[in-house]
């Protein structure tokens, strides 16, 4: 038998869908006007805090953002997107290690999210290791097809290998594939 939803619930769950259709419309103020009040007085819920933590990181409120990030992964240790979520705000703010970490959590949940293996190669990229950055790049690959992101920071990682002729290439049949870029 499952609970019946409470008019929390019902509230909780409008003002999600709210906030969803705001940060779409990258109104990132009224997200955290809807979210916060509920991860203030709801500190158990889990529900408002990844979209609350990322309207805080598009606003520059990192510091907010990673709390209540953090939040979402002790609430949901399970969830691999929190981790992602929580590695992008580590990750702006320097903190590569912690995002690292977060990264490498994501995906000992779940191997298949091409953000995490993309954004586990940038880090690695900034911290100077271009072979694991390619290696994350090429883990990132199947998961979402041709991109063009993707093949431009595979690019960057040969060329910082010296292996400049890979790198044009890998280039040269994006330009062929996608001409308009």
């Amino acid at each position: 038998m499952t609970a019946q939803p409470t008019a929390v619930d019902s509230q909780l769950l409008h003002d999600v869908q709210a906030a969803a259709a705001a940060y779409q419309r990258q109104d990132f103020p009224h997200v955290v006007r809807l979210l916060q009040p509920w991860a203030r007085r709801a500190p158990e819920r889990v529900e408002p805090l990844p979209l609350l933590g990322m309207a805080l990181a598009q606003l520059g409120r990192a510091a907010e953002a990673i709390a209540y990030q953090a939040r979402a992964t002790r609430l949901a240790p399970r969830d691999a997107s929190a981790w992602v979520n929580l590695a992008l705000s580590q990750e702006s703010t320097g903190d590569a290690a912690g995002a690292l970490q977060s990264l490498d959590r994501a995906l000992a949940l779940n191997d298949r999210l091409p953000a995490a293996w993309f954004n586990r190669g940038n880090v690695l990229l900034r911290l100077g290791e271009p072979a694991a950055a390619l290696a994350s790049y090429e883990r990132a690959a199947p998961l979402v097809g041709p991109h063009p992101d993707l093949t431009c920071n595979q690019a960057v990682a040969l060329q910082r290998l010296g292996r400049h002729a890979d790198a044009a290439a890998r280039l040269s049949r994006l330009v062929e594939r996608q001409p308009e870029l």
